[in-house]
């Protein structure tokens, strides 16, 4: 998985992601790593980029959960966010940050 996150039009990051070697890397180009980046200050790795894709989407407790995942074309009732930001881009009605996908 590859992709870019954005603040705006201006890139902020560019990750590297292997679920299957459990490895990640990461490319910041922004002078404020601990406001527009994917990590922040936290170590590049899977369990936190899946945080930061939580992050990026609705609450998994939701009780509207089957009836969401069907609206994004998700066939299945299990909350996944790796999965809705990859629908979504990781857009959200806080800011104007998202997610250009390279390669899913």
């Amino acid at each position: 998985m590859i992709f870019e996150y954005y603040d705006g039009d201006i890139l902020c990051s560019k990750v590297w992601a292997d679920f299957d070697k459990q490895q990640v890397r990461v490319e910041n180009y922004n002078d404020v790593p601990i406001y527009k980046t994917v990590f922040g200050l936290r170590e590049p790795s899977i369990e936190n980029l899946l945080d930061f894709f939580e992050d990026r989407c609705f609450d998994k407790g939701r009780q509207d959960l089957p009836e969401l995942n069907r609206s994004l074309g998700i066939t299945h009732d299990m909350y996944n966010a790796a999965e809705v930001v990859k629908v979504t881009n990781g857009k959200t009605t806080e800011d104007f940050q998202w997610i250009k996908w390279i390669e899913k």
